[in-house]
């Protein structure tokens, strides 16, 4: 099966392999938008650190902010490998931005 989406718009009718394509697309989308959460969140969580100016309350904020951020970012590379690990037992190529392989030494 060949992942590449066609190179033309066609009337054929849908494929298995399309899903397989869409599907690759919309996680890479998902993953795309959630990093970019993450960092807005990390972003935020930094100015309201610094504008807290010492108020305990403000840092309390701040840190809670930032907890929640990295949890986040601890979550989508968990999910991301979860989603290598599913495309290597299956055998597919969906996801078009895992074009590595980290390959262990055999003892």
């Amino acid at each position: 099966m060949d992942p590449s989406p066609p190179s033309t718009f066609s009337n054929d009718p849908a494929q298995l392999q399309d899903i397989e394509f869409i599907f690759g697309n919309l996680v890479s989308l998902v993953l795309v938008i959630a990093l970019i959460a993450v960092v807005l969140m990390i972003v935020i969580g930094g100015f309201k650190y610094i504008f807290a100016s010492g108020d305990p309350k403000g840092v309390a904020d701040a840190r809670n902010t930032l907890t929640w951020a990295f949890i986040g970012l601890t979550m989508v590379v968990i999910a991301w490998f979860i989603l290598l690990l599913i495309q290597e037992i299956m055998g597919s190529q969906i996801f078009p931005i895992t074009n590595f392989r980290i390959d262990v030494p055999a003892i």
